[in-house]
């Protein structure tokens, strides 16, 4: 009803304040009549209802805004933890029992973040949800090196999240 009252108002079909559209031949309500109309429509439930959401959605926004650079480290730090697997040479990352090279192994990382995008928020929750187990059967992702060696990867991501840089933040793992 008072969707419909505001597309009479807004079209100029109905006076501001008046709970009636204006019909051929009739007078608007006095002056007196439309601020006291105004005043009580400010006071209904769905006018203070509207007021108080503009009010979350800003402070939202400036909520949003402020944590946007927490969110930007931890995505510099996420692409860290991807190129020390994409660049990882002879290891093998060993996915559901089968091997793969480095180059399979971060394009397969990079679709499993995006597809955990809600759930993941920082270095930690990527190695947790996309990086340490398969989550089709629950099996450890495993790297092995050339000389025979076999980490899980959750162990790798994690002595690599120690090597971040703490300042500047490069891309390129050590």
């Amino acid at each position: 009803m008072l969707g419909a009252l505001c597309l009479l108002v807004n079209l100029g079909l109905c006076a501001p304040g008046a709970a009636r559209p204006l019909l051929r031949g009739s007078r608007p309500p006095p002056a007196g009549f439309r601020a006291a109309a105004r005043r009580a429509e400010l006071r209904h439930p769905m006018c203070r209802r509207m007021r108080s959401i503009c009010a979350l959605l800003f402070l939202g926004a400036f909520a949003l805004g402020y944590a946007g650079d927490l969110t930007a480290l931890e995505s510099q730090k996420i692409e860290f933890l991807i190129a020390s697997i994409q660049t990882l040479g002879d290891a093998k990352f060993v996915r559901n029992g089968t091997a793969y090279d480095a180059k399979t192994a971060a394009h397969h990382l990079r679709l499993k973040l995006k597809n955990a995008e809600s759930k993941v928020k920082s270095a930690d929750d990527f190695i947790r949800f996309c990086g340490s187990v398969s989550s089709i059967s629950g099996v450890p992702y495993q790297i092995r090196y050339a000389d025979g060696r076999v980490v899980t990867s959750e162990a790798f991501f994690r002595e690599k999240l120690l090597q971040y840089p703490a300042q500047g933040g490069g891309s390129e793992p050590r």
